[in-house]
């Protein structure tokens, strides 16, 4: 089964960290912006001679098309970065207040407190799971399958 989802461990503690800098090595080193195959160069699209007018208009809604992907993915990772950094903010101030050595060890953060950071978890959740979802290959197979039954 693929998992694909960005599901932090349960442990609050330094797994956290260990996790998303293991995710990161993994999905952030990959550039999606790396124009390859067919779009490597746009303009090449509009010299080549060879090819039909209607395949080059083809061709370059494709290519239009793939950038602008390229441009949400990058869009989305900054956003999910986004709420990553703040997941980690969230995690850090829940080990603060379950730690011994807090300052009053008996006080728990108020209802309004837990009350945000639950909706923030879920906020969370959601955007994973979109990100996860519009980017799949399955996903991505349906939309090029959508272009070319258009056209």
């Amino acid at each position: 089964g693929y998992n694909g989802g960005f599901i932090l461990p349960i442990s609050w503690g330094s797994s956290i960290n260990r996790y998303l800098q293991w995710k990161s090595d993994k999905v952030w080193s990959k550039s999606f912006s790396a124009r390859d195959d067919s779009c490597n160069s746009c303009s090449e699209l509009e010299d080549g001679k060879s090819h039909e007018r209607s395949g080059q208009e083809t061709n370059q809604q494709m290519c239009n098309y793939k950038y602008q992907l390229e441009q949400e993915v990058k869009k989305l990772q900054q956003q999910l970065q986004e709420e990553t950094d703040l997941h980690l903010a969230l995690a850090s101030a829940v080990e603060h207040f379950g730690s011994p050595s807090s300052s009053s060890p008996g006080k728990l953060p108020d209802k309004e407190l837990l009350y945000s950071m639950a909706i923030l978890e879920i906020t969370v959740a959601k955007l994973e799971q979109e990100f996860v979802y519009k980017f799949s290959p399955q996903t991505y197979l349906i939309e090029a399958l959508k272009i070319f039954i258009d056209f």
